[in-house]
């Protein structure tokens, strides 16, 4: 079943389109379905290629049809009214350095004694590792790090139903 919504352009030129969307109950039904970890497991993928570059990695689920999409946006760059008004926003990364830098010793070191060896390493986190045990470690505890905060991400759920409501407030 669908819903038809009227989505305005920038301008009065421009106009106003319709577009069908889901009906509201489905589009919850589908995403109560998804995988969360997995979501933030594609979100984190995408964040990953832009890693250091000032925007915004996320996936969505698209209202017209339930299809999961993964982008990235420039910050301070926007779509089209009509080129994004069916995305329900399910898990955002911001790919600039601060948020991405997983080189913190916290999430690669093991334990406090190679936190005691690290201390005396002139180097980062990494450098630490590679040099300590080599790439393939480097590589398990990246894939160990992306697994434990995939597995501890959920859905915010305030967040889904406000932008829910927003949609189908444009009937």
């Amino acid at each position: 079943m669908t819903t038809t919504v009227k989505i305005s352009g920038y301008s009065r030129n421009e106009g106003v389109r319709e577009f069908e969307i889901l009906d509201r109950k489905e589009l919850e039904s589908i995403i109560d379905e998804l995988d969360q970890a997995e979501i933030y497991r594609k979100t984190f993928e995408k964040a990953k290629e832009f890693e250091g570059h000032s925007g915004t990695a996320y996936t969505y689920i698209s209202a017209i049809d339930g299809k999961i999409g993964t982008v990235w946006l420039q910050r301070n760059n926007f779509f089209h009214p009509w080129d994004d008004f069916d995305q329900i926003i399910l898990c955002r990364l911001e790919t600039d350095y601060q948020n991405m830098d997983f080189n913190d010793p916290e999430y690669l070191l093991a334990d406090n004694e190679e936190y005691e060896e690290f201390i005396e390493f002139e180097g980062n986190a990494e450098e630490f590792i590679l040099k300590k045990f080599g790439q393939e470690e480097l590589n398990g505890r990246y894939e160990n790090l992306v697994e434990w905060l995939a597995n501890e991400f959920e859905f915010d759920w305030d967040n889904i139903k406000e932008q829910l409501d927003h949609l189908f407030n444009l009937l």
